[in-house]
């Protein structure tokens, strides 16, 4: 850049942050109208919604139930359901999924439980 250039554009950043300061309230002025703004009361109106929203949601949760009638009859007691698919669910393995499998061991007993008399390595 030339000498002359960079005597422009600082000349040109001062004239524009003039403006600026010019165009913009001082900070004191714009606290002070911040603070008067904090001050105010605030609307009832979204409560007011709020209250009536859950007023007409609890009403309508009310009158649903209402709507629904008598419960189903019971079923008499000694009966049970066997729904037509059930054998479906029958598998050929289920006693063994319904019971522990038993473990037994393949080792012989005296590697399983070994002598705590008999001594181990050199003497």
């Amino acid at each position: 850049m030339k000498p002359d250039d960079d005597d422009t554009l600082k000349a040109a950043l001062a004239e524009a942050h003039r403006a600026d300061t010019a165009r913009s309230p001082s900070f004191d002025k714009a606290w002070r109208a911040a603070r008067r703004g904090s001050q105010t009361r605030a609307s009832p109106v979204p409560w007011l919604v709020t209250c009536a929203t859950l007023v007409t949601a609890a009403g309508l949760a009310m009158w649903l139930v209402s709507q629904l009638g008598p419960p189903p009859a019971q079923i008499p007691a000694g009966t049970v359901w066997r729904g037509p698919t059930d054998f479906l669910l029958e598998t050929p393995g289920l006693v063994t999924l319904r019971t522990v499998p038993q473990l037994v061991p393949t080792l012989p007993d005296s590697v399983l439980r070994p002598d705590p008399d008999a001594r181990r390595g050199n003497p």
